[in-house]
């Protein structure tokens, strides 16, 4: 399951950080540090009686967030997908990827049929792709994706929570994989 990276002097934009700050807890740390599938380390922490499952909450078109759009060179319409990573009926991750929609019939074209599908069992399993650097961002609610984020958060009314993202590149073209930490991401 290795993939190639891409340089990790790839820039960022938007306050992004290249280093995950000590001053968190260790446990969050090692979930935002996490260099494999994300997927994979949900399914690690799920039992018989809490099961690993994806949920897929939305996914088409829209301009892409002002943070996106220096990583994508796009002015115009994105195809987006925003899906749930969950321990039983327990969101733990909230995730959104986005690619030009002109790379859906090029580089991207093998994402237009994933479904149901977890996005790293192809990231992670096509020696075309290439891997940026991770970046890492406290989010609040000026963020989009921290309103999308909010509703999964259970009981709790955060005021801030932790992202990252990182650039993933097929022949020379960029998609951009966001995953939210949500409340329950750090109970056992």
């Amino acid at each position: 399951m290795s993939i190639k990276r891409i340089s990790s002097r790839n820039l960022d934009a938007g306050g992004w950080l290249p280093r995950i700050p000590q001053s968190l807890p260790p446990a969050l740390r090692a979930w935002l540090g996490e260099t494999g599938s994300l997927t994979r380390r949900v399914q690690s922490v799920c039992t018989a009686e809490q099961p690993f499952s994806l949920q897929v909450l939305a996914r088409g078109f829209a301009p892409a967030h002002r943070d996106e759009l220096p990583l994508l060179g796009l002015h115009d319409r994105a195809r987006f997908r925003e899906i749930l990573l969950k321990r039983g009926d327990v969101p733990l991750v909230f995730a959104h990827s986005v690619i030009s929609h002109r790379d859906l019939k090029g580089a991207w074209a093998i994402l237009d049929g994933i479904g149901g599908r977890s996005l790293g069992s192809i990231l992670f399993h096509d020696h075309t792709v290439e891997r940026g650097a991770l970046h890492f961002r406290r989010i609040d609610a000026r963020h989009p994706l921290f309103r999308k984020a909010l509703p999964w958060c259970g009981g709790a009314h955060p005021g801030e929570l932790w992202a990252r993202r990182a650039v993933f590149a097929r022949h020379g073209r960029p998609l951009i994989v966001t995953e939210v930490f949500l409340p329950a991401v750090m109970t056992p």
